[in-house]
């Protein structure tokens, strides 16, 4: 193990049991004296939690996050750096939660929020789509799932736990190396089509199927750690 993945272990700690959110952490010098490591290594163990949206540095100080936006990514992250938790398991509690999330959806869901699924649908099959346009359009395509749940803890949850679950994506390189093919990523359209389908023709059951077997799908690429 690098001295910055120990570091980084050591201050997930520190920030589950001896930090609040919004509070801020000990200065780079006081970190790397108390570790006996240098300040590169405690540089490059905040860099890899600022990543995550556990800490975030503002003012020339270090602080636990505290974003209302991102009040569950914190512990999640903690959860699955400190091997609380594997990622398959967050992606069994994310089906879950968004097979709820489609049923409120489903009773609750208003017309321009529909039309607004259907435009991303159709935007998801344009030829030649770039790849982290196609996964942006996914992440928009969920969140507008939940929100249309009506619940807003439910809907903070769901928006975290994927936040969470991008950063685990494997990438999958080819025989000759490069990104997978968009058809690769979009084989879930299928899936889309007929969750918009269900909605459109009212349709609880092909709306809860397509998306249950969606999320089993989108959650093959993990990294398991």
């Amino acid at each position: 193990m690098k001295v910055s993945e120990f570091i980084e272990r050591e201050l997930l700690d520190m920030i589950q049991n001896e930090l609040t959110a919004g509070e801020k952490l000990p200065s780079e010098n006081d970190l790397s004296n108390k570790y006996g490591v240098s300040r590169a290594s405690i540089r490059e163990a905040i860099q890899s939690l600022e990543s995550k949206n556990v800490v975030v540095r503002r003012n020339g100080g270090t602080f636990v996050a505290s974003s209302a936006e991102d009040v569950f990514v914190v512990p999640l992250n903690v959860m699955i750096d400190l091997k609380f938790a594997r990622p398959d398991e967050l992606s069994q509690v994310r089906i879950l939660l968004e097979t709820e999330a489609f049923r409120l959806a489903f009773e609750r869901m208003e017309e321009d929020d529909l039309k607004r699924l259907e435009d991303i649908v159709w935007m998801m099959q344009k030829p030649q789509l770039e790849l982290d346009k196609f996964f942006a359009l996914d992440n928009e395509f969920h969140s507008l799932i939940a929100e249309a749940s009506g619940n807003a803890v439910l809907c903070t949850f769901i928006k975290d736990i994927i936040k969470v679950i991008s950063s685990l994506y494997v990438s999958e390189e080819g025989d000759e190396g490069e990104t997978p093919a968009i058809s690769d990523v979009g084989q879930n359209i299928h899936y889309y089509k007929e969750i918009v389908k269900g909605l459109n023709e009212r349709d609880k059951e092909k709306v809860i199927t397509s998306a249950q077997k969606h999320l089993r799908e989108c959650t093959g690429k993990i990294v398991h750690s």
